[in-house]
């Protein structure tokens, strides 16, 4: 069993890059290799475990399904498995940068003012880290050893930059850069730069807090306000279906109006709920995506809680299917 957990699995050369940034992004010193081959063999465990587990649950409740339907169960779970390690990559990574950004300001202007003190350019680097900035300080660390090493200071910057991935932090370096080439004073630049990093972000606050409500909406009417209305709609469409099965509707009058005659036939409640699921997975996907865009100016960015927020409209839908069934139980009967 041991071997069997370390079996290495070589990942496709697209896959491995996308892997590998998102490992170093969560500033994981994980090989890819490794990594993908953790994910696949445990993956491919669920999936057996699953396959095995709603087979015998099928037998001991005699609800059998078809052959083909219990691996795709297990699929399903390994999918859902697959895209939970990486959505955990994804919020490690995004929480990771988030944090650098709150302390870079204060690093700049630490830096400006050692190199004002008449410092080397390496010696300022080095004393700018603080045991405060975490995972930032050891950035500074590396980049102060690149430079006594030899490394040029632009270089040492930008290979920060890389592994940092801040898009903030990675912008602002480069302005330091270019105008260190270009001759600039690099204590005039750091001060500047940490001084519009942090009146952009007094402003990027102002305005996440105005756009707070609109995600606040969008995110209640897709997660809540929709499942609950899909399920009080498909509750009462089946209690139409029910009394009007029992309705008994003469010859003359289904010729005049057929659709009370045949909505038994024409309507399914198990249509009707597979389609309200379609509905709330299509609804939370986009609004979701007008979130993102509206809050964080990128929708890729909270694609990450898709999951979370579909097992939430999930749970509400059916949760107020079960309420409902329990209150009216006289009329569902």
């Amino acid at each position: 069993m041991k071997k069997f957990l370390n079996i290495k699995v070589s990942a496709p050369q697209y896959i491995k890059d996308v892997i590998k940034n998102l490992l170093v992004k969560a500033g994981l010193d994980i090989d890819t290799d490794i990594y993908y081959s953790q994910v696949i063999v445990n993956g491919f465990l669920i999936f057996i475990f699953v396959t095995i587990f709603a087979y015998v649950v099928s037998i001991y409740t005699n609800y059998e399904l078809e052959l083909f339907a219990y691996p795709l169960i297990g699929l399903v779970f390994f999918i859902a498995y697959v895209v939970f390690k990486v959505n955990t990559l994804l919020l490690v990574g995004s929480k990771k940068s988030s944090s650098f950004d709150d302390y870079i300001p204060d690093f700049l202007n630490l830096m400006a003012s050692h190199v004002r003190s008449g410092v080397t350019y390496d010696r300022a680097l080095l004393l700018s880290s603080r045991k405060e900035f975490g995972q930032l300080a050891k950035e500074i660390d590396l980049a102060a050893k690149e430079i006594i090493a030899g490394k040029p200071l632009e270089q040492a910057l930008l290979n920060m930059a890389k592994r940092i991935r801040s898009e903030k932090f990675s912008k602002s370096i480069r302005l330091v850069v270019e105008g260190v080439n270009s001759g600039g004073n690099l204590a005039d630049l750091l001060e500047a730069t940490a001084y519009d990093m942090r009146r952009f972000d007094s402003l990027r606050k102002d305005i996440n807090s105005q756009l707070l409500s609109y995600a606040i909406f969008i995110f209640a009417a897709a997660a809540i306000g929709a499942p609950a209305l899909y399920a009080v709609s498909t509750f009462l469409i089946s209690i139409i279906i029910k009394i009007s099965g029992e309705i008994q509707v003469s010859d003359s009058i289904s010729s005049y109006l057929p659709l009370i005659s045949n909505i038994k036939q024409e309507i399914n409640k198990e249509v009707l709920q597979n389609f309200s699921l379609a509905s709330i997975f299509v609804t939370c996907l986009f609004a979701l995506l007008s979130a993102g865009t509206v809050f964080a100016n990128d929708e890729t960015k909270v694609i990450v809680y898709f999951p979370f927020m579909l097992i939430l409209a999930y749970a509400i839908f059916f949760g107020i299917s079960y309420l409902l069934g329990i209150v009216f139980q006289g009329l569902s009967k």
